[in-house]
């Protein structure tokens, strides 16, 4: 273990991260203190959260499909959760051939394996939060909502993939019903793009002020944050 010793202090751990230090190790920083005891508990809480083994990284599950190319679905996901320092896991929903040119075939999995896949993950390494991507069939819609429910998931991330940028609609109408009954209730925040956001305010959206109108009205609807996207 690397241990960091002399002029430690609770406002000096964090430039600590990423160095290696396993801990610290004090005496006037904790002894020095009109508070001895709040002292230390200060210490150790932010010991804890920067320096190594020490510190827990918060888990989040992804479930979406697979991009082979690597530019979007649970590749990106699982990108973007590393560079924010985040222990990312996935459950997919479907697989499929696809590069910068165009989707050439899909393979989407039964729902009885996509249970699996997320029994897998909450019996073991519990996530801090999901985040939902493309799902375009209603049952491993429904089997997202029930094992989301079982477990009672918290900080639930739905991004409402329904509409493209172009417009062109990604899932049917059926999905998109049970998207709204099964899983909007669930989530901490969606993030529906315009035309998304559009299809669920029913309403024209072509600028910040009507993006913020339209973002007021689904926080309403599904009594969750709204993040609304310009993409």
């Amino acid at each position: 273990p690397v241990v960091a010793i002399g002029g430690i202090r609770a406002d000096r751990i964090q430039p600590l991260k990423g160095t290696g230090a396993d801990g610290v190790a004090v005496v006037s920083a904790i002894f020095g203190q009109p508070d001895i005891e709040a002292a230390a508990r200060r210490l150790k809480e932010t010991a804890e959260m920067y320096l190594g083994r020490h510190r827990r990284r918060k888990t989040v599950l992804t479930i979406a499909g697979s991009d082979s190319s690597g530019g979007a679905g649970i590749q990106a996901d699982l990108k973007t959760m590393l560079a924010n320092g985040v222990y990312g896991m996935s459950a997919i929903t479907a697989l499929t051939a696809q590069n910068t040119t165009g989707v050439s075939g899909i393979f989407p999995v039964t729902p009885e394996f996509l249970a699996m896949q997320i029994d897998s993950v909450f019996s073991d390494i519990r996530p801090d939060a999901v985040k939902i991507g493309m799902v375009s069939d209603k049952e491993l819609i429904k089997v997202i909502a029930a094992k989301l429910r079982q477990y009672e998931a918290k900080n639930i991330v739905v991004d409402p993939v329904m509409v493209a940028t172009s417009g062109a609609k990604l899932i049917s109408d059926d999905a998109a019903d049970t998207l709204k009954e099964e899983l909007f209730p669930l989530a901490s925040v969606l993030t529906p793009n315009i035309p998304e956001a559009e299809v669920l305010v029913e309403m024209s959206v072509t600028n910040a002020e009507e993006m913020i109108e339209a973002a007021g009205k689904i926080s309403e609807t599904y009594h969750c944050a709204v993040l609304c996207k310009g993409g």
